[in-house]
């Protein structure tokens, strides 16, 4: 429970730090700053489970350099993903927590499958997430912003 705080903090960390960021960032850099930071550190966790470090700290401690850069993505994202639509933000708000809901029950099935007792599995599953993520705030930054920035 303990090493699971960690992530928690550094989620926690992340969405503080939006908080203030998107005052002084405009917003699309600020998905991008938030994307690369999320692919750090997916990158690291797969480089240090990859060489064979077996400590919880190989595995925890980019998870919460990846989950700090969730933190800032995530609020940034309900925010694009509402406000198209100021009349329906609730309708919004709830299809997006369903869709992120349904993805993460997808990817956990998924994860469960290739499980081999190594945190190889986990750190590909996170690797590979980092990258959509990447792509899609590529994608993001090219068009005109949907809110401030």
């Amino acid at each position: 429970g303990l090493w699971f705080m960690l992530g928690v903090c550094g989620h926690a960390a992340g969405a503080l730090a939006c908080n203030r960021l998107v005052r002084a960032i405009p917003m699309k850099k600020l998905v991008l700053i938030s994307a690369f930071i999320t692919a750090l550190g997916a990158s690291l966790m797969l480089v240090l489970v990859w060489s064979g470090l077996n400590h919880p700290l190989a595995v925890m401690g980019p998870m919460m350099l990846y989950l700090f850069g969730h933190g800032i993505t995530s609020p940034l994202c309900m925010m694009g993903a509402v406000a198209p639509f100021p009349r329906l933000a609730g309708t919004a708000s709830a299809l997006f927590g369903f869709v992120l809901a349904l993805v993460a029950a997808l990817v956990g099935q998924v994860a469960m499958r290739f499980y081999d007792g190594t945190g190889i599995s986990l750190a590909c599953i996170v690797v590979i997430s980092a990258a959509c993520l990447l792509v899609t705030a590529g994608i993001v930054a090219g068009r005109q912003p949907l809110a401030a920035g």
